[in-house]
């Protein structure tokens, strides 16, 4: 749950400020490019918010549901749907598959 919901709610202001300093403490990690997945409708044209998401993390597999991407990106795929739909299949075939009962 996000810091500011947990205000909202009636966290008090001094146990929010201990638990961001007690955040901020923990040692950064970074992710290997390989290790990222990029999903996003934004990688060609004039909104490429996700497009500057792959060229931030070099070497990661980027998805374009938009049905266009910029060429120049490395491990850019096009996927063949649009949209939510297209998101929603993505992470289908990421996620496990359920046991039969």
């Amino acid at each position: 749950m996000r810091l500011k919901v947990l205000m909202r709610r009636g966290l008090p202001a001094k146990a929010a400020a201990r638990v961001l300093a007690w955040l901020k403490r923990l040692p950064e990690t970074p992710v290997p490019g390989a290790k990222v997945l990029v999903v996003g409708d934004q990688f060609f044209g004039q909104r490429t918010t996700d497009a500057d998401m792959s060229r931030g993390a070099p070497g990661a597999l980027s998805i374009a549901v938009g049905l266009k991407g910029d060429p120049r990106l490395d491990k850019l795929f096009v996927w063949p749907t649009e949209g939510h739909a297209a998101s929603m299949e993505v992470l289908g075939a990421l996620g496990p598959k359920p046991r039969p009962s």
